[in-house]
């Protein structure tokens, strides 16, 4: 098996350890660190540092706030994420992805999963925003097609 082979195959039973529940991570715990310093033995030549990673995550996050300036939101917003489990579901993946990136020490893959984030939260802002302007009221059949309350399209 070659070097490349070994490394996505660890990365492979990493995500999939990653998925399982915290209670189940708890009773693998060393296994999963042992897979997560073996990837990190054979990404040597990949250096991963988390100062750099959290600036980026700093960045991000900046990014994020002058994307969405000058809203505030109030309660408003936070009930529209518990009225929404489907978008806090959308965001928590996001989350997860930059936290498991970050454990597998994986530059590359953390900054895929920082834009994930980025992405998220705009798409987010985008959905609550649409939903302010819409309202209550029936949508008409022409106005149906193009207002879809979705995150996966």
């Amino acid at each position: 098996m070659t070097r490349e082979q070994q490394i996505e195959h660890i990365k492979a039973r990493l995500k999939k350890a990653y998925s399982l529940p915290l209670s189940e991570q708890i009773k693998w715990k060393k296994q999963i660190q042992e897979l997560e310093q073996e990837l990190a033995r054979l990404q040597g030549s990949i250096s991963f540092d988390e100062n750099k990673a959290i600036e980026l995550l700093n960045q991000a996050n900046k990014e994020i706030l002058r994307i969405c300036a000058e809203r505030r939101y109030g309660g408003d917003f936070y009930q529209f994420m518990r009225d929404n489990p489907a978008v806090t579901q959308y965001l928590d993946e996001a989350l997860n992805a930059i936290d498991n990136t970050f454990r597998q020490k994986d530059m590359e893959e953390f900054k895929q999963a920082i834009e994930q984030y980025k992405a998220a939260f705009v798409k987010i802002e985008e959905l609550y925003q649409q939903s302010r302007t819409i309202g209550f009221r029936e949508l008409l059949p022409s106005e149906e097609k193009d207002f879809q309350l979705s995150i996966f399209n």
